[in-house]
């Protein structure tokens, strides 16, 4: 069951990431990069989420293959470390992406 749901949970983050590629994804209260930058200002939340997107994408790839992980290792041994690994990957890179795309966007703003 808990490879499922880390398979499934980091489909979502790729689904959103390419969502924020194509400037698809609204500004809403549920799913997203949601930083007082990207919720104040809908065109910070536009290029906040195209440039972060490869990030983002990759940070939905870590859960979704340790997933894939246990599901083929078929041991309890190596849930811990798998959960504990994507955990750190995935947060990690969101983080970096976020930071990235929103110091991007700052400059864009103040280039002087």
């Amino acid at each position: 069951m808990v490879a499922v749901i880390l398979i499934a949970g980091g489909l979502l983050l790729v689904v959103l990431g390419e969502l924020g590629r194509r400037r698809l994804l609204r500004q809403n209260a549920v799913a997203g990069l949601r930083t007082p930058l990207t919720m104040s200002d809908r065109a910070a939340w536009e290029h906040v989420h195209w440039k972060a997107a490869p990030w983002v994408i990759s940070s939905g790839l870590a859960p979704a293959a340790a997933g894939v992980a246990i599901l083929v290792a078929g041991t309890a041994d190596v849930l811990p470390w798998a959960v504990l690994g994507s955990a750190v990957i995935s947060v990690t890179l969101l983080a970096i992406g976020t930071l990235r795309a929103q110091r991007d966007y700052r400059r864009r703003q103040d280039p002087g």
